[in-house]
């Protein structure tokens, strides 16, 4: 079910495997599931994604992020897929995250102890790029 008429990977997917890396980076940064039942979290409000090569059927994919914006409410992340084998970039994904309260469905400024990470994150991921 993970491949489309045209017998490659179909693009819902592509936004799975992307969702799945982003939840990582929030877990890693404190927006863990703990987090989210406290009543705060990140809402994707803009993605890009660009199909670089076909992904077919039993191709086995890593994905790669980078935070390139982490200020204030926004968390930014950079994703590339890559093939397993060869390490050929087969899409990226361009993320933007705001973070919100649960209970309002708002933005809000994100606790220090998680802004602090998600900080500190994107000046590494600067000074690797």
């Amino acid at each position: 079910d993970w491949t489309d008429i045209n017998g490659h990977m179909n693009e819902g997917r592509y936004g799975q495997i992307f969702s799945d890396a982003a939840e990582e980076v929030m877990r890693f940064v404190g927006a863990d599931d703990e987090y989210i039942a406290g009543g705060l979290s990140y809402f994707t409000v803009e993605t890009t994604v660009k199909y670089l090569t076909e992904t077919h059927a039993g191709e086995r994919v890593v994905v790669e992020t980078r935070v390139t914006e982490g200020a204030g409410k926004k968390l930014r992340c950079f994703h590339e897929m890559k093939r397993a084998s060869d390490g050929e970039v087969m899409a990226t994904c361009d993320q933007l995250m705001l973070h919100v309260s649960l209970e309002t469905r708002r933005t809000c400024a994100p606790p220090a102890e998680v802004l602090d990470k998600v900080e500190a994150l994107a000046a590494l991921h600067a000074e690797e790029a």
